[in-house]
């Protein structure tokens, strides 16, 4: 292994943590009795279904992390550690896009039908005279679509 290769794969693995970490602490950030966009109630925040769902998303996790890791260098130690990388990197991203989706079905289906989020609600009134600041919503636009145009460039 070279001193690119070496730097390539210890970048890969050092992102694979960090994903993983942000992933593992993604149900725990969370406000109290929510879970994967589904309402629990406040009751079942600390109970064996939120625990439950928990240790699946963990798993779950777990697996992509290792599937990851070992594409990403499966395919590095052949030689080949650029496409290993970039590889190891789409196997990591993608399915928690699947399990996200298969944990909020589950959420779903063991909330209780009464969960409801309390509701806060208020109102403000907007007057305006007149529209100001086109030019300035011009200029933006303007400004976007050049930056959009280079990007693709």
């Amino acid at each position: 292994m070279n001193e690119k290769a070496a730097v390539v794969m210890a970048f890969f693995t050092f992102r694979v943590f960090l994903v993983g970490a942000i992933m593992f602490a993604f149900p725990r950030i969370a406000r109290k009795g929510l879970m994967f966009g589904t309402y629990l109630g406040e009751e079942q925040a600390g109970g064996a279904t939120r625990r439950q769902l928990q240790r699946a998303w963990d798993r779950g996790c777990a697996l992509i992390l290792v599937v990851a890791l070992v594409v990403g260098w499966g395919i590095g130690v052949t030689g080949r550690w650029e496409p290993g990388n970039l590889i190891g990197t789409v196997v990591l991203l993608v399915p928690f896009v699947p399990l996200y989706f298969w944990m909020h079905g589950r959420a779903e289906a063991v909330a209780p039908v009464s969960a409801t989020p309390p509701v806060r609600t208020s109102a403000a009134s907007l007057e305006v005279d007149k529209a100001r600041g086109k030019g300035f919503a011009i200029l933006a636009l303007i400004v976007s679509v050049v930056a959009s145009a280079a990007l693709v460039g």
